[in-house]
């Protein structure tokens, strides 16, 4: 897997793996601009074409969300702590 990590961030490719539509959180517009965001800091050449957060969960008291990132080639999952 291919990472790379800033500000509390990872960006890692994905094997394709999916949840189940009925599962997956609509998130914030803020969210979403915090998500791509991100990516754009992470990775200033990839195009973000789709940005869907898959989860959200408090661990030790710090909330940690994981997105699925998609380019034009290339999905990527996105965690944010």
């Amino acid at each position: 897997m291919l990472s790379a990590s800033s500000g509390g961030a990872e960006l890692g490719i994905r094997t394709g793996l999916r949840r189940p539509e009925s599962t997956m959180k609509a998130p914030t517009k803020g969210e979403e601009a915090e998500a791509r965001s991100l990516v754009a800091a992470l990775a200033p050449d990839m195009t973000v074409d789709f940005a869907q957060m898959l989860h959200t969960e408090m661990i030790l008291g710090h909330r940690h969300e994981v997105w699925d990132i998609h380019s034009g080639k290339e999905c990527w999952w996105l965690i944010i702590n």
